[in-house]
């Protein structure tokens, strides 16, 4: 995965994120809005037979994160 798309995911996720806490997962612990220094990827795997995104959301951001790929 790039970084550029492993921007992009982030930033996706972290939308996401703010659509499903507020609306549907009703997150009442949560008082902020995510953004994609919340997100870490741990992993990103396709093929033929799955499909694979493995991911952890901190509720502080995280500014040290630097890609290994």
């Amino acid at each position: 995965m790039s970084r550029l798309n492993e921007r992009e995911i982030r930033v996706s996720l972290a939308n996401w994120m703010n659509e499903e806490c507020a609306f549907a997962l009703q997150c009442p612990h949560i008082a902020k809005t995510w953004d994609s220094s919340n997100i870490l990827i741990g992993d990103f795997h396709c093929d033929a037979q799955e499909n694979v995104l493995r991911l952890l959301v901190l509720k502080e951001p995280f500014s040290g994160y630097k890609s290994c790929k």
